[in-house]
């Protein structure tokens, strides 16, 4: 048996982050991840770099012929392989810390089994990812053309026809790409709309975009089954009791994804679980075990990169420092869909305000006249903002634009910190550039 002050299972980017701070307050760490090809994990091998790389270079101004796809993915590849060899080697070399390339199982609630290691500990962390759920659709299974978001950034030949499932952010997101590599792209949606949660006016307005870029929606439809013929895919597909028949080199799985913890054995740990197999935790990411804690997407929601150096943050707080943070203190953070304009948003709906604030002003925007938007090429800008005019705060934002992802930040920290808006109209931008934009859309 080998004896840890913590023991954190899979490298993630809080995982590195929190091993490298506790070794350098001299506690012996274990980090153990079953793959040598996953250090780093999720964000950089299989979702977050990959996918904007491809995003950025699907937006080069130039022919897009079947080889600059090739070199796309091999370049992609590159990028992966110099990261995951860094966030290695910034582990590897710190002397309190021994890296396990294998996946772990809980015996007790003090140990774990690593291959033919046992493993104990003082405190262990757990986050060992959420996987794409695979739908329950006749004959998918015996498919070779059917990929998830991870497998279909390693098909190095660029489909011509593809297929996605789903009109939720990761699929929109590969529509976008995939089309600016001269993919022609169907999207099958089972319902009226895309993104119902999200603001119509902001989706009437990104949808208007995709059919302009010749991506097709096929709404309303259910997936009677899926089958491979002469090395094509094809979605037998069910819309107003009619059925139709889909034909592509490819079909994308754009579905949820759901905690990866079955194989845990967590229940040797009397560690609980939701009922949808997720790690559950109070407000400072405790289990229901003490000293055995959960962070970011295995305890569900919200699967976001940076909601996991929140918690690393958390974590730290609760373990050394002033035991302030916790979870609820996430009133206000941003999240971005990497479109082509990106769209980000923050907080509510325009419908959820009016129902919840009696006196609102809705500011709006169509940033066509912006110098930057002419700079770019690139006008098809939407901007909306509530504000309560009775404190002047900013109570939710959404935006369509160029360098949303940044600008989306600025207004997250002015409410974060309950600055109103006339900060954000008054303030000295420098020109000409996207974030000038706050100006007019806050401007009487």
């Amino acid at each position: 048996m080998k004896n840890f002050d913590s023991i954190i299972i899979w490298f993630w980017k809080w995982g590195k982050t929190l091993a490298a701070t506790l070794a350098k307050r001299w506690e012996k760490v274990a980090v153990i991840e079953k793959s040598r090809k996953m250090y780093g994990w999720t964000c950089i091998n299989i979702w977050c770099i990959p996918s904007k790389k491809l995003l950025t270079l699907s937006q080069e101004n130039i022919s897009k012929t079947p080889e600059f796809y090739k070199n796309a993915i091999s370049e992609k590849n590159s990028l992966i392989q110099t990261l995951r060899e860094k966030n290695f080697s910034m582990l590897n070399d710190l002397e309190n810390i021994d890296i396990f390339d294998w996946e772990a199982s809980f015996i007790s609630e003090r140990e774990v089994k690593v291959w033919e290691h046992i493993l104990a500990w003082e405190k262990i962390f757990i986050n060992t990812w959420a996987k794409s759920m695979i739908p329950d659709i006749k004959w998918i299974s015996n498919s070779k053309n059917v990929y998830t978001s991870t497998s279909l950034m390693d098909l190095a030949e660029l489909p011509k026809d593809l297929i996605i499932i789903w009109a939720w952010f990761i699929g929109l997101e590969f529509a976008s790409i995939y089309t600016d590599f001269s993919s022609k792209v169907t999207i099958v949606n089972k319902h009226s709309n895309i993104l119902q949660d999200q603001d119509e006016e902001i989706v009437s307005e990104i949808v208007k975009d995709f059919e302009n870029r010749w991506i097709v929606f096929e709404n309303n439809a259910e997936i009677v089954e899926i089958f491979d013929k002469d090395k094509k895919v094809f979605l037998k597909i069910s819309q107003n009791w009619q059925e139709k028949i889909l034909q592509a080199d490819a079909v994308l799985l754009a579905t949820w994804r759901k905690p990866n913890t079955k194989w845990l054995n967590l229940e040797n740990a009397w560690v609980e679980l939701t009922e949808k197999w997720a790690v559950k935790v109070d407000d400072r990411l405790q289990t229901s075990t003490k000293n055995i804690f959960a962070m970011w997407d295995v305890t569900w929601w919200p699967q976001f990169t940076y909601i996991s150096l929140d918690d690393f943050r958390i974590i730290i707080d609760n373990l050394f420092w002033d035991k302030k943070r916790n979870t609820s203190d996430r009133t206000t953070f941003a999240y971005s869909s990497f479109l082509n304009p990106p769209f980000s948003r923050i907080w509510m709906t325009e419908k959820e305000a009016r129902e919840k604030w009696k006196n609102i002003k809705v500011w709006k925007i169509f940033a066509t006249n912006i110098p930057k938007a002419k700079i770019l090429k690139n006008t098809n800008w939407l901007l909306k903002a509530v504000v309560d005019e009775d404190t002047g705060l900013i109570l939710w934002a959404s935006l369509y634009c160029v360098e949303s992802q940044e600008i989306i930040n600025i207004i997250s920290l002015a409410m974060k910190h309950n600055l109103p808006y006339t900060a954000l109209r008054d303030h000295i931008f420098t020109h000409p550039t996207v974030a000038e934009v706050l100006n007019d859309l806050f401007k009487i």
